[in-house]
């Protein structure tokens, strides 16, 4: 690509966000914080579907070199829609405990940027680092202004299984007939069309999730968001990564524990029972659709990859050495850490080059950037963050709200299960759905536990259509 095409791609970029800002400004204005948040968290997972790696978007309108820097549309998206928000209206005045921690977590955390400059760590992963803690605070502020109440309305519910299945259907068709293809379309190029990432494999999961027990909720179980939600749990099946089904065995597992506890009965219209109906309905139909396209090989050999092949076990071997390492640097400087930009050398590795890698585990991440205080401050926070979701899991009245608060509980833990084997802060897609994740968990949890919010009426879902039997699962109507 010419020197000049770059130019004229910033310059289009500039155009279209100064008109994003205006149009955002409007939204903000008109109390449509929702719909800002839609289409950032659209523009999000489009890139996410698009590009198997963040690493590996070529130069174009998805990644616009400036010097050392390159620019993302999470980098434009997400500053517009803040200051949009804030010329708009004014910022809440009052923050809850919990996010207040994370607050402290994320300045702390961004100090280690210094730590990092002065201790000689390479420039572009200090940016790299710095920019995905500000997408994560940037994407937790950006829920924090929008009613949760909406997240569990019809019409978003509708929007969210419609959108699961359109992306799981074009993940499906691609790799189990068609398969990854690449696209040279100039600025738009896109490696391989269909791989599926583990991180977006991880996201469309953890939503699916959240559609599911938010449906199990209502008093009618529309049939398209049950598939929509069914599709995405089983999406993490047809990849080949162990860390997004170690977040989806975490996410089940949990799921199962809550199922089995006294308050399940009174937040949900289905039973465990049923539940595992819809589980093994689900699985069975899924079953026989590869049989009949002759898939079933493929994707038994998908999972057998991502847990038990030669590349999985080298790989859990030389994280394993890496942790062994991590605690040498972690010695040296407890308190301030080896600061952001911070890379460990890659053991086992001769003769080929010597290569600097993270430590592929959230907690050694940030202990090693930004030391013991830091690894406090996140475990403070979302211990936090947890304590007040549980609280409100239990109190409250609104049994949408209740499963809400579960859905987000558990797809946050989920997330950080699969950031014990993989780097969670240096993926910047990870990062903003985290981030948007405790936000949501926060706010919703805030507005359950606080007596005031309590005693509001909740967004009032759309009049159910006429129920229609499914003919296998009770409980499931049409759509």
């Amino acid at each position: 690509m010419s020197d000049v095409t770059p130019v004229l791609i910033l310059a289009l970029g500039s155009i279209v966000g100064l008109l994003l800002f205006v149009w955002f400004v409007q939204l903000e204005s008109e109390g449509r914080s929702a719909t800002v948040v839609a289409v950032v968290a659209s523009v999000m997972l489009l890139e996410a579907v698009l590009f198997q790696s963040q690493n590996d978007v070529p130069t174009g309108l998805f990644r616009i070199p400036l010097g050392q820097f390159d620019i993302r549309p999470a980098d434009v998206l997400i500053p517009v829609a803040l200051g949009a928000r804030i010329l708009a209206r004014p910022p809440a005045r009052r923050i809850s405990i919990s996010a207040g921690l994370w607050s402290a977590f994320v300045m702390w955390y961004l100090a280690s940027g210094i730590t990092g400059f002065y201790s000689g760590n390479p420039v572009s992963e200090i940016i790299g680092q710095m920019r995905a803690m500000l997408l994560f605070a940037g994407g937790f502020a950006l829920v924090s202004g929008m009613d949760v109440r909406l997240l569990v309305s019809d019409r978003f519910l509708d929007i969210l299984s419609r959108t699961l299945l359109g992306v799981c259907g074009f993940y499906f068709v691609m790799i189990l007939a068609i398969g990854p293809i690449p696209l040279a379309l100039g600025p738009a190029s896109i490696p391989q069309l269909g791989g599926l990432n583990a991180d977006a494999a991880t996201i469309i999961s953890v939503l699916g999730f959240v559609l599911l027990l938010v449906e199990f909720s209502q008093p009618v179980h529309r049939r398209n968001r049950v598939i929509a939600g069914s599709a995405a749990l089983m999406l993490p099946l047809i990849g080949s990564q162990a860390a997004s089904l170690l977040a989806l065995g975490t996410m089940v597992l949990l799921a199962a524990l809550f199922a089995v506890g006294p308050r399940w009965r009174d937040r949900v219209t289905i039973t465990p029972t049923e539940f595992g109906l819809v589980v093994v309905l689900a699985l069975t139909l899924g079953g026989l659709g590869l049989t009949v396209a002759g898939q079933t090989a493929e994707v038994a050999g998908h999972v057998e990859d991502a847990l038990g092949s030669s590349e999985q076990a080298k790989t859990s071997r030389l994280r394993v050495l890496l942790w062994e390492d991590a605690r040498d640097f972690i010695a040296e400087a407890p308190v301030l850490g080896q600061g952001a930009g911070f890379r460990q050398e890659l053991p086992d590795q001769w003769p080929a080059p010597t290569t600097l890698v993270t430590s592929h585990n959230v907690l050694i991440d940030v202990t090693l950037q930004a030391g013991i205080p830091g690894l406090l401050l996140f475990l403070a926070a979302l211990l936090s963050s947890l304590s007040r979701a549980k609280s409100a899991w239990r109190t409250a009245r609104d049994p949408r709200l209740a499963m809400l608060v579960l859905g987000t509980m558990i797809g946050v833990i989920g997330i950080l299960a699969k950031g014990m084997v993989e780097s969670v802060f240096d993926k910047f897609r990870l990062s903003i759905f985290l981030g948007m994740l405790l936000s949501a968990l926060i706010h919703t949890a805030d507005r359950i536990n606080d007596p005031d919010a309590t005693h509001e009426e909740p967004v009032s879902p759309a009049a159910a259509p006429s129920p229609v039997a499914t003919a296998s699962v009770p409980g499931i109507t049409a759509p």
